[in-house]
Order: structure tokens, then sequence, then C-alpha cells
């Protein structure tokens, strides 16, 4: 009496979560009421309910939103929405007090954080990049007037750049954003080979500054545009991959060198017959470099080895270097979003890096989770069959004597025609539900506890 009463109530409680699922209310209440203490058992689940580590300290909030696309301008306002409600519960609880930390990570939240860092990233490279630039022709020159001069070229062709990403692409990604920087330290080359040629004939001839860049022009202006163009074919070679980013990088790269080298041939010589290029036209120096030209003089040998030696041991080290194909590693390791991802990769209980494999048989499955379960770098394995034990010739032989005390052996081919979906699997509940129901009533009405 006491095994039907307790069958009874559990097939009860059973059906309590699956109408509260159906109706869409919290099955949680009834699910603990179902599984009682076992709960605090189960893998990953508090005594409440929630989702926790396996081996980390924290619980487990999986969020589904339906978004319109999976572009980030309709992903980040979803990401806004949740850091905004997550900085009011910490506010409004002090969290911060009560040691209790709230990260949120996934793709949408890493793809929101790439855009913000592609615009802040542009921004401070370009600054950092064209600030080093000026303090080191600063340096060299010696003039405030030629540093900021030589850079003219670039200003011209960052602008030029920028509007043609806009109307070719219309968009900058965690790669191609680098283009600034690239471009800054490839394009002053033109510029400073330029303005030292002419100064240098200026200073020969004591001839006008019209003169010195006509003539600057003659003899580096080949060899620079030569450089320039070997350098922009190297970067349109990109283009033949079929990693678009790479291909972007190249071809937006290559259009803003030619754009500089068409800048430091035009308006570097115009602006310089103008003037601009200041009265002073003084020899860059680099402090040191005649001490390496006379060890190079004095040794050439010595050079040449040294040289061999460093590209054989390069050569030797080229296989040890890994690609990594990460996207997750391409931003900011100490981000809230990147910590919170380590924290799921290394727990387990959600990872994202995941792989499903499916199996003809239980037998093909259960030996493939085996040899999985064997491998280093496979933190841990799920399968059904963990709760289907294999059907050994006892069990067989128990299942057989159980089949036989109901009558009749079920018609496999019969429940295999039936049909299988959500609206019919609600309807089978829902009778399922209407007949406890009735159960109930009747155990009531005879004066029996049923809970």
């Amino acid at each position: 009496q006491e095994e039907t009463d307790e069958g009874l109530r559990q097939l009860a409680a059973m059906a309590g979560v699956l109408e509260a699922r159906l109706k869409g209310e919290d099955a949680r209440r009834a699910l603990i009421e179902l599984v009682g203490d076992k709960i605090e058992a189960q893998k990953g689940i508090d005594e409440f309910g929630y989702f926790t580590g396996w081996s980390e300290p924290h619980h487990l909030i999986a969020l589904f939103p339906e978004l319109p696309s999976g572009e980030v301008e309709d992903v980040a306002p979803f990401v806004h929405d949740i850091r905004d409600a997550l900085d009011r519960v910490r506010s409004e609880l002090d969290l911060d007090a009560e040691d209790v930390t709230v990260r949120v990570t996934g793709l949408p939240v890493f793809a929101t954080d790439e855009l913000a860092l592609v615009r802040q990233g542009i921004i401070e490279s370009g600054i950092v990049t064209g600030l080093a630039i000026f303090l080191l022709q600063l340096f060299a020159f010696r003039s405030v007037r030629v540093a900021l001069f030589v850079q003219l070229p670039l200003v011209f062709g960052i602008v030029t750049t920028v509007g043609f990403v806009g109307l070719t692409y219309g968009r900058l990604t965690i790669i191609t954003s680098s283009f600034i920087a690239i471009l800054l330290g490839l394009g002053i080359d033109f510029s400073i080979h330029l303005v030292t040629r002419a100064n240098e004939i200026r200073r020969e001839r004591e001839c006008s500054a019209s003169e010195g860049i006509v003539e600057s022009m003659r003899l580096a202006g080949p060899g620079v545009a030569a450089g320039a163009l070997t350098t922009v074919i190297a970067f349109l070679t990109t283009t033949t991959t079929e990693f678009t980013a790479f291909a972007e990088l190249g071809l937006i790269t290559a259009f803003g060198l030619v754009a500089m080298m068409v800048a430091a041939f035009t308006i570097l010589p115009a602006l310089m017959g103008m003037g601009w290029g200041g009265a002073k036209y003084r020899e860059a120096k680099i402090p040191g470099l005649h001490l390496l030209t006379r060890v190079v003089s004095r040794a050439p040998r010595v050079i040449v080895a040294l040289g061999v030696i460093g590209a054989i041991v390069g050569a030797l080290l080229f296989p040890t270097v890994r690609f990594n194909a990460r996207y997750f590693d391409f931003l900011p390791r100490n981000s809230d979003a990147a910590i919170a991802l380590d924290s799921l990769e290394r727990d387990g209980a959600m990872s994202p890096t995941f792989a499903c494999l499916s199996a003809e048989t239980f037998d093909e499955a259960r030996a493939r989770v085996e040899a999985l379960r064997e491998q280093p770098t496979v933190a841990d394995v799920q399968s059904v069959t963990d709760i289907l034990p294999p059907l050994d010739e006892p069990r067989l032989r128990s299942l057989r004597a159980g089949m036989q005390k109901l009558g009749r052996a079920p018609d496999f081919a019969k429940l295999r025609e039936r049909e299988r979906s959500a609206a019919a699997l609600a309807g089978a509940i829902d009778k399922v539900v209407s007949m406890l129901d009735e159960v109930q009533f009747e155990l009531k009405t005879n004066d029996r506890p049923f809970a």
C-alpha cells in the first residue's frame, strides 16, 4: 500500500511539472517536490534547482534572446540593457560588499565589445603612432616645422583611405582597423626620402627649395616609387586568401600606400616649392648610426655569418609557431567577457566550446564515449547512454519477465508509426493530467490520502 501511494504521489508531481510547463508557469517548485532531496546530488544543480558550476563556485543564467539578426547593431542594445540591469542590481543589493561578482559573456557580448574596441583602438593607435613618428622626426631633423611637414602626406593618405573604406565596405573589423598604424609606419618613408634628398641637394648646391625638390624627385623618386609599389603588390596578394578580413586589410593598405605616394610626389613638392619646407635644411642625424656602418665595413664576413646563423635559427624555430584560431582570444584577457568565458571553459558545466556527435547504435555510442573520455583534451562527455545501461543478459531476462506480467509484448512497429511532435506530446500529457485528476478524485472520495 505504501509503495502504491508513493508511486501515485510521484506520478502526480510529475504531472504537475508537465502541466506547469505547458501553461508557461515556473515549474521549478514542482520539480523540486518531485525529486526531493535527490536534487542535491545532481551535478550542476543546487538545492533550489538553479544551474551551478561543476568545479567552480558560481551560478549560471543562460539567456536565449530572440534577436532580429546577428549584426552588432541588433545585438549591442540587448547587451547594453543586460549590463545596465546588472549595474542597477549591483548598486541596489551592494553586491561588491557581499563579495559577489556578476559577469556577462557569450558571442553577442564579444561582438559588442569588439566594435567598441575597434572604435577606441583606431583613435588610440593613430594618436600614439603619429606622436611617435613626430618625436622621431623631431629628434632626427631637430626642427618642429620639418617634423610636421613630412607628415602632411600621411594626413592626406589616411583621410582618403577612410573615405575609401566607407565607400567600399562601410565598416571596419578588429583586423582591418589596424590599417592606420600600418599606413603611418610605411607611408612616412616616402616623405623622409624625398625631403632628406632635397635638403642634401640644397646644402650642396645652395639652390632654391623648388630646384631642390625637383632634383630630389629625379634622383630619389624612382627608388621611392619602386619600393612603394613593391609593398603595394605584397599587400594586394592578401586579396587571394579566402579569409575576408585579411583580404580587406590588404586592399585597404594598398590603396592607402598609393594615396600617400601620390601625395608625396605631388602635394609635398608643391608645398615645398611654396616655402612650407622651411629655410633650414639640416641633415637628418641618428646618433650611433656611423658606428654601425663602421663595424659593418670592418667585419663584413662576421656580419654575413651572423645573418646566416640568425636565419637558420629562425627556420628551425618556425615549426614551433602555432596558429591561434580562437576568435575569443582576440579581445583583452582582463575583460569581464573573457574572464567569464575562461571560467566556463575550465568548469565544463555549460562550456560554449563543445561538439555534438552521433552514432548508429547504442553500443557504438558507448564505445565512442569511452574513447573520448580517455582523451586529455576533452574535459567532459555527456551521453544519453549514461542513463541507459547496456542490456546484458540478466537485464534482458528481467525485462522479458516484466513484459510477460503485462500479458502482452509492446508493438514496436505501431510505436514507430506514432506522431512525434510537440503538439502530440502536449495532447498526451493533457490526457495523463486528466486521468490523474480522476484518480485523485476517486482516492479522496474513499478517504485515501493523495498528494
